[in-house]
């Protein structure tokens, strides 16, 4: 069985032009990073770096539950009735059990 392509913020040099303002990244710890040299290397680092202004990430485990799509539709509700990121996920969360709800943070731009 054929390995998994992964993804690091070594592959995200190559999108030289993000164009996406706002990702959600829906992977369990896509929120983690390393610090190497005094320099902060991860993921939602490297696409804040390259014009996103706000990524949604994982700091755990993310189940796929139904808790979990309906944090997400709530989210994205939010952001369609104008909300800004950080609001439109602290709204979602509300409604959420604790154990899934702790488990998305907004990075960037509040």
């Amino acid at each position: 069985m054929p390995s998994s392509p992964t993804t690091s913020s070594r592959n995200v040099p190559a999108l030289s032009a993000l164009t996406a303002p706002i990702i959600v990244l829906s992977a369990c710890q896509g929120a983690d990073f390393d610090a190497f040299g005094g320099e902060t290397m991860g993921l939602v680092h490297t696409l804040l770096q390259h014009g996103a202004v706000a990524v949604i990430a994982g700091s755990g485990a993310i189940a796929d539950t139904e808790h979990t799509v309906g944090l997400m539709e709530r989210f994205h509700h939010g952001l369609v009735s104008g909300k800004r990121p950080a609001d439109a996920l602290l709204h979602a969360r509300a409604a959420t059990p604790l154990a899934t709800a702790v488990a998305f943070n907004c990075y960037g731009v509040a």
